[in-house]
């Protein structure tokens, strides 16, 4: 998607925000395109804390810690603790959206 502007009709800043509302667009454009590729491609439903780890790249240890503090939804399976993806998934982007609301204020 090309857009012509007129750049010697713009201020600098008018250009900034033009180019800022296009970042914005294009990063919504991958966000849908990464979740229509996950439906694509097969992944595990359910993940062990290890598997987590990974899915989030951070340390097996900050996710125990988590799990503690019950900042993370799970579930325990006998004496192992599972996470459903979708709902990680779903937890983060909610998270992430509330943080974004609370730090615009």
């Amino acid at each position: 998607m090309t857009k012509k502007i007129n750049v010697n009709s713009k201020t600098q800043q008018e250009l900034l925000e033009i180019i800022l509302k296009e970042l914005i667009q294009l990063k919504e454009n991958v966000h849908v395109q990464q979740h229509k590729l996950n439906l694509v491609v097969q992944k595990p439903q359910q993940l062990n804390i290890f598997g987590l780890a990974e899915y989030l790249n951070e340390s097996p240890q900050a996710i125990y810690l988590k799990v503690k503090r019950k900042e993370l939804p799970y579930t325990k399976l006998k004496n192992q603790t599972i996470f459903n993806i979708a709902e990680i998934d779903l937890f983060l982007e909610m998270t992430n959206n509330k943080k974004r609301i609370l730090t615009a204020k």
